[in-house]
């Protein structure tokens, strides 16, 4: 496989952890224990097209990196994905907002972890699991308004809407109450990035993919999509 694999994590544990475990899928893996080792790594290294970033660190934590590595990231076209303790979660916007694509809670499943690394790498089937038609209404946050979109499609990482707002590939939109929400099975808001664009309709056409679910929310989600049930307005949503 393609493109290798930077571990920033300054847990020797957690490192040894995440290193192996990717090692072991055949997939080609460096690791660090603080940004400042990161951003070395980065320049000296071309062959880096992921990093697994921890957010809290010695020295330099993920934050400081992503804003002193930017111009770096946008040159060599590296993908970050934050790895964040349970108790981290606050700070997960911010570095959203500052250049990371995604992030995995470190005590996930190693299928989660693995898989979310081959979608970021971008190689095999990206969406290789049953999909739900949809014809229902949902309200979504985005450029500080509420928005109104037609959900078509929902597969197990990413679903299909269309709509009428103005929005960019890589946007972060956010859906909160509604029919969604319900099948990953969450009380908070759920957050989506957009990953494709279809403006041949009159409607805009948009793919987003989730961020940052835990392994229950993917689970509760992939219960629904293997049951292959259309979803309209009027149907109830079972575990």
């Amino acid at each position: 496989m393609s493109g290798k694999i930077l571990v920033v994590e300054d847990t020797k544990a957690l490192n040894l952890l995440f290193t192996k475990m990717i090692e072991k899928n055949g997939i080609a893996v460096e690791s660090c224990f603080d940004g400042i080792e990161a951003l070395s790594k980065i320049i000296a290294d071309d062959e880096i097209k992921i990093i697994l970033l921890d957010i809290m660190m010695p020295n330099l934590d993920g934050l400081a990196f992503l804003e002193k590595a930017k111009d770096i990231l946008i040159e060599k076209e590296i993908k970050v994905c934050m790895l964040s303790a349970l108790s981290e979660t606050s700070k997960i916007e911010e570095c959203l907002n500052a250049g990371a694509l995604d992030y995995i809670i470190k005590v996930s499943d190693e299928e989660l972890i693995i898989n979310k690394i081959k979608f970021l790498l971008g190689e095999g089937p990206k969406f290789l699991f049953s999909k739900v038609k949809c014809d229902f209404k949902e309200k979504m946050l985005c450029n500080n308004r509420v928005e109104e979109v037609k959900i078509t499609e929902i597969y197990e990482d990413h679903i299909i809407f269309s709509t009428k707002a103005n929005l960019e590939l890589d946007q972060t939109i956010i859906f909160g109450l509604g029919r969604v929400m319900s099948l990953v099975s969450t009380q908070s808001h759920l957050k989506l990035r957009v990953f494709s664009i279809n403006e041949d309709s009159k409607e805009v056409v948009i793919k987003a993919v989730f961020i940052g679910l835990t392994e229950s929310q993917i689970k509760s989600l992939r219960s629904q999509t293997v049951k292959g049930v259309d979803i309209t307005e009027n149907s109830e949503i079972s575990a």
